[in-house]
């Protein structure tokens, strides 16, 4: 799973998070481990915070490479070519 949020209680810098998942997918890539799907982000529309599908999309996108200085740009793919 790929953190969306940041901290418990706070949003994180977005561009720090899209460097933490590029750097992780590298890792595990780097091992050979078979990765068939990424979450993005854990039941972030549940409880208390209740994420919109605006906020949930944008940083999504941004954390799987689309919009992270090409940081991590195709990097969350599974080993079908798909995110």
């Amino acid at each position: 799973m790929l953190n969306l949020k940041g901290d418990i209680d706070r949003l994180a810098d977005i561009d720090k998070l899209s460097g933490e998942a590029a750097d992780l997918v590298r890792h595990i890539g780097e091992r050979k481990v078979p990765v068939v799907r990424w979450e993005l982000g854990n039941e972030l529309d549940r409880f208390e915070e209740k994420w919109t599908s605006d906020l949930y999309v944008n940083r999504a996108q941004t954390v799987s490479g689309g919009r992270a200085q090409g940081r991590s740009q195709g990097a969350l793919r599974g080993h079908d070519g798909r995110l």
